[in-house]
């Protein structure tokens, strides 16, 4: 299974789900170029889903992944649409972990598209601030369920994140419509906290797309709950047959936190 994670997020993120499942399947974390002191891009305007999308699926040849489950949270969901959209047999299933779409957000007081202009204005008198202005506008309502260290290393993602990936993946997702890609999905699961404050499923919803609630729980769902999201997508995946054996269903709810 390859993992894209949201905005901000380093492949960190998937550390805590890694026991819950590694008898089940094997795990990939694509990161973001620009995170984790990887080499950025050279313009924000690069950005944008498709081309990320595109960068990811070359990746999944080089490493002769052949037809994976995609897992992808928060604005990960646009570039895993935009992978649907240019490689629609190239994934066997995919998993939305918290899906935002278009910029805007219940717990965010604007859409970003709105605010573009302002942002952008912002970094450009006041750059080396600009990390922690958005950390500090996304950070509250990314972890709803307040934990010192989860808190802490997204934090410090964000304010060491490169300036030009921080500013290319907020608004290449923003300006993204990928609703063409709803028609094309493989076999989809979506999953939602039931405190997430930054998810906008309704476009899956509206599509009969099933639309899973993980109780407890906010948008940073690896973070907080890795077992209640082991228990959601181990059952989806045994039923595509895409699991190492039946026998691996079980295998969330053995382990222990």
């Amino acid at each position: 299974m390859v993992a894209l994670g949201g905005w901000g997020c380093p492949p960190f993120i998937w550390e805590p789900l890694q026991p819950f499942v590694e008898d089940a399947l094997t795990l990939y974390a694509f990161g973001y170029p620009g995170i984790d002191g990887s080499q950025p891009l050279d313009d924000f305007s690069e950005y944008t889903p498709q081309a990320l999308a595109h960068r990811f699926l070359t990746a999944m040849q080089l490493l002769q992944l052949h037809r994976p489950v995609l897992m992808a949270h928060s604005m990960g969901t646009e570039v895993a649409l935009s992978m649907v959209l240019e490689a629609p047999s190239e994934l066997s299933a995919l998993i939305l972990l918290g899906p935002n779409a278009g910029g805007g957000a219940p717990g965010l007081p604007f859409s970003l598209n709105e605010k573009r202009d302002e942002v952008l204005s912002f970094y450009r008198r006041h750059p080396r601030q600009i990390n922690k202005a958005l950390r500090r506008l996304v950070l509250q309502p990314m972890v709803t369920q307040p934990d010192p260290v989860i808190a802490k290393r997204l934090r410090d993602a964000i304010d060491t994140m490169d300036r030009t990936a921080l500013l290319g993946e907020l608004f290449g997702a923003a300006n993204a419509d990928l609703s063409a890609a709803i028609p094309l999905l493989p076999p989809t699961l979506c999953l939602i906290g039931d405190q997430d404050q930054l998810s906008t499923p309704e476009i899956f919803a509206a599509h009969c797309i099933p639309v899973q609630t993980l109780p407890d729980c906010g948008h940073m769902a690896t973070l907080e709950q890795p077992q209640k999201v082991a228990q959601a997508i181990l059952p989806f995946l045994e039923q595509q047959e895409l699991l190492f054996s039946s026998s691996h269903s079980q295998h969330a709810e053995k382990r222990r936190p």
